[in-house]
């Protein structure tokens, strides 16, 4: 058996972590955390309330880092893909 750090469902949470750590690829860390955090936040709202305190911590957390950089988002919003310019609103 292999040990829970070469493990997938470590690494898929620890790698996001570094990049957050370092502070490169911020909005692809996001990206990468946002799922596993509605994950948490699910099941402590329907399974362990008695985590829930917890789980609102770290929601907070990720959406103050998201707002800081939701400039790299932009892109999201676009219904067009443009070469040189930005998003026609």
């Amino acid at each position: 058996m292999f040990p829970i750090i070469w493990s997938r469902y470590f690494c898929s949470k620890s790698f996001p972590a570094v990049l957050l750590l370092v502070n490169r690829y911020v909005p692809l860390a996001l990206t990468l955390l946002a799922p596993i955090i509605v994950n948490i936040l699910l099941i402590h709202i329907l399974m362990l309330p008695s985590g829930l305190p917890l789980a609102l911590v770290v929601t907070v957390l990720w959406i103050v880092v998201f707002l800081s950089v939701r400039y790299a988002f932009n892109g999201l919003y676009c219904s067009r893909a443009f070469r040189l310019r930005g998003c026609n609103k």
